[in-house]
């Protein structure tokens, strides 16, 4: 499971040049929800928290529909 906050592009040079400490701005506020992925495939979205010292997914949407879609094609 994979949560993202944002995806850019940058250039190959930007890249070899970070370095540690390194600062890359997002498009996005930490109010903005992140984007819930498995595998690659985009399931819903969900809000960013924390519970206790870990940082933790609430999800936003049912992802009912993306079950049904699963359970067509034999995956689950």
């Amino acid at each position: 499971m994979e949560a993202v906050l944002d995806e850019r592009k940058i250039s190959l040079g930007e890249v070899v040049n970070l370095q540690i400490g390194s600062t890359v701005l997002l498009d996005v506020t930490p109010e903005d929800p992140v984007r819930v992925k498995c595998g690659g495939v985009p399931l819903t979205t969900a809000q960013v928290g924390r519970v206790g010292d870990k940082i933790a997914i609430a999800v936003n949407e049912d992802i009912r529909a993306f079950r049904e879609l699963l359970r067509e094609q034999g995956a689950i």
